[in-house]
């Protein structure tokens, strides 16, 4: 049984540079792995640059074609006996439209492979929408004109009011540790940055998700409730006092509306109705 022993101890000592051997040609089979990986998700990377340079160029392109009918219908929305409904059926038509006749471009034919292409329209489509809005922005999102812009400022001045009373009293105090929840407040701040319904809308969307996320870390890990969000998206909403908020409220739910759903759509209820509940306060009650 020594013997024995002996033989096997001798023999794991002998195969010891062998396995050796095949630890280190394992740790570089990984190595260049990753590095293949790496190299794969930079190259899929450069293809999705390539596709989005590619899309905005070919739209450029088809809007200085299109000027004349973009600036007739800017004109033509822009008269004031036009209802919202009216403006919102009009807007739609003819982002459609454009839309349509951009896909019916043969150069879309130059695209290197099938995925690419899908993203490249997916781009394409995005980037028209928000030079389409950058051209019709104020006729569309100030549609009263002064009374708007009146309103929005009376507003803003009323959450300026607002705020400097306002205080953690009425939000529980397991989630103080997480306050002001700038980065929330942040993406409130930049909506004015956006000129499409979407885009504004995925600011708010940010903000809430946000909201959600800082809270959860307080509660253990469990999602907060709807007692628990909406006194912090209250209070988020009257610091961060966003630019223009009525008519940017306005403006997605004319245009944005009907395409709500799911998370989606029990964000924005969560976040008008914060809006509209800021509307019966008073700096004298807020306390």
């Amino acid at each position: 049984m020594p013997q024995l022993i002996t033989m096997v101890m001798h023999e794991c000592k002998r195969r010891e540079k062998y396995v050796d051997y095949l630890r280190k040609i394992d740790q570089q089979l990984c190595h260049h792995g990753s590095q293949m990986d790496s190299t794969l998700n930079l190259f899929n990377r450069l293809l999705e640059l390539l596709a989005t340079s590619v899309a905005n160029f070919t739209v450029k392109h088809f809007l200085l074609e299109q000027e004349v009918a973009i600036k007739q219908f800017n004109a033509q929305i822009k008269q004031n006996d036009l209802m919202a409904d009216d403006k919102c059926a009009l807007v739609h038509k003819c982002l459609h439209l454009l839309q349509q006749k951009l896909l019916k471009r043969s150069s879309w034919g130059t695209s290197l492979t099938e995925d690419c292409d899908d993203h490249m329209i997916s781009e394409a489509c995005q980037f028209l929408q928000h030079v389409f809005y950058s051209n019709i922005y104020r006729n569309v999102f100030y549609p009263n004109g002064v009374s708007d812009h009146s309103r929005d400022r009376i507003y803003q001045q009323h959450l300026s009011q607002l705020s400097a009373t306002w205080d953690l009293k009425q939000i529980s105090k397991v989630y103080h540790a997480t306050s002001p929840w700038t980065s929330a407040q942040q993406h409130l701040k930049i909506m004015r940055c956006y000129m499409t319904p979407r885009g504004k809308l995925l600011c708010i969307l940010r903000c809430c998700i946000t909201i959600n996320h800082l809270l959860r870390c307080c509660h253990g890990g469990n999602p907060p409730g709807a007692d628990a969000v909406f006194p912090v998206l209250l209070y988020i909403l009257i610091k961060a006092n966003p630019i223009s908020l009525l008519s940017t409220v306005q403006f997605v739910e004319t245009f944005q509306l009907d395409r709500l759903e799911g998370e989606t759509a029990y964000w924005w209820s969560q976040f008008t109705s914060a809006v509209q509940y800021t509307k019966t306060l008073s700096a004298d009650n807020s306390t």
